[in-house]
Formats: structure tokens, C-alpha cells, sequence
């Protein structure tokens, strides 16, 4: 996953520099999360001007555990295709992936059975 710290650092245009930090607090690889303590930084002039502590989440999933997702949804005919290469797996090491889908089935007749439209309504 790379370095736990990072940092980026921008000029405006009338010479105030923000400043970005992050530390990678932990990997929860039950939960899929990566929280990360962010604090950002406004100086002026070589004094701080202000400053904010942030918490991000970054959350994971997989492939196939989108595509249950979706399935369960309501989505189907869905199609994963590797590097924009249409039906063809995404493998290790592929810069990009693209799920396409068919229709959205909106199947209401259990809902409406068990519901608003029990006894006439």
C-alpha cells in the first residue's frame, strides 16, 4: 500500500502555500478500510494561518463483491471487461476495469403482495 506518511504542498497565485499531510492510521483488512489522519495547512508569509485535522476513510471491494452488489440490486447482464478490452477478464497489474450493465428489473410484486397492495389496497 505505500508509505504510511505522505505529503504535497501548493503556491497560490498571491504566494500563500497549502499544504496537505496524511498518516495512514491502520489497514482493517476484515472491515476493507484504510483510515487516514489528514491535516491540511494555510501559511502566509512564512506564518500559519490555519489549519484543519481530517479523517478519510478509503474503502475496497472487489471485483466480484461489486458485482454481487449490483445483482442483488436488481442489475443484470452485467459484463467486467479489463483495460477497456470488452469481455476480456481484468488481470493483475490492468490499469483500468469497466463493468457495463444491462436493465434495472424493478420486481415489485412481492412487495406490493405483502404491503400496500394487500386487500385491495
Amino acid at each position: 500500500m505505500g508509505s504510511a506518511y505522505s505529503g504535497r504542498g501548493w503556491t497560490t497565485e498571491t504566494g500563500n502555500l497549502l499544504t496537505r499531510t496524511s498518516r495512514r492510521a491502520e489497514i482493517d483488512h476484515i472491515r476493507q478500510t484504510v483510515p487516514s489522519h489528514l491535516h491540511y495547512e494555510h501559511w502566509r508569509d512564512s506564518r500559519l494561518q490555519s489549519a484543519e485535522l481530517g479523517l478519510f476513510h478509503l474503502l475496497w471491494r472487489g471485483i466480484e463483491e461489486i458485482v454481487l452488489t449490483l445483482r442483488e440490486a436488481g442489475f443484470v447482464d452485467m459484463v467486467v471487461s479489463g483495460n477497456h478490452r470488452y469481455r476480456r477478464q481484468p488481470r493483475k497489474g490492468a490499469a483500468s476495469w469497466v463493468l457495463r450493465r444491462g436493465v434495472l428489473l424493478a420486481d415489485l410484486s412481492g412487495f406490493c403482495a405483502q404491503k400496500a397492495c394487500a386487500g385491495g389496497g
